[in-house]
């Protein structure tokens, strides 16, 4: 299989997302720290290492975020989750997650837990990573499975969904 593969048939619609996950974990942080600001619930560790640790995780972030980024445009491949896919992306830091873009988001609000230094970001997470499992990836998944086939399975048997 090549690292990107043309779509099996001609064009279809997209998976049908239509709120940007970027959104939903923008908003578990917002709503994080509403919450903090009223019912403060503060991290056990040393604020220099709430620092570091949260600076690290987010350059970590963004880096995976801006390499399956890359990884996109150089497939000539859209990154919006509701439009129709050109190619199947199977290399960069999709060889070791299917959805590192999601993983990166994730991560992203693990740092920002730890710069804000609170545990509410870390017990809202789970609703957006929830919302985006259920919703986005089933969508995106589902897409996929129409447009590539076979060559999406094989995929999916050798590179996990998350990490």
């Amino acid at each position: 299989m090549s690292e990107e593969s043309a779509p099996a048939s001609g064009r279809r619609p997209g998976p049908g997302v239509f709120i940007p996950p970027p959104l939903l974990f923008m908003v578990t942080v917002g709503a994080a720290l509403g919450i903090h600001a009223k019912k403060p619930w503060p991290l056990p560790l040393p604020r220099n290492v709430e620092v570091v640790g949260g600076y690290v995780l987010l350059f970590g972030a963004l880096v995976l975020l801006f390499w399956g980024i890359k990884t996109f445009q150089s497939a000539r491949t859209t990154i919006n989750p509701n439009r129709a896919a050109d190619a199947l992306v199977t290399n960069g830091p999709f060889t070791f997650s299917r959805n590192p873009l999601y993983v990166a988001m994730v991560v992203l609000c693990l740092g920002l837990a730890l710069l804000i230094g609170t545990w509410w970001v870390v017990v809202l997470l789970p609703l957006p990573i929830l919302v985006v499992r259920l919703w986005v990836i089933a969508s995106e998944e589902a897409h996929l499975r129409a447009e590539f086939g076979e060559d999406y399975e094989a995929y999916c048997r050798r590179v996990r969904r998350w990490i």
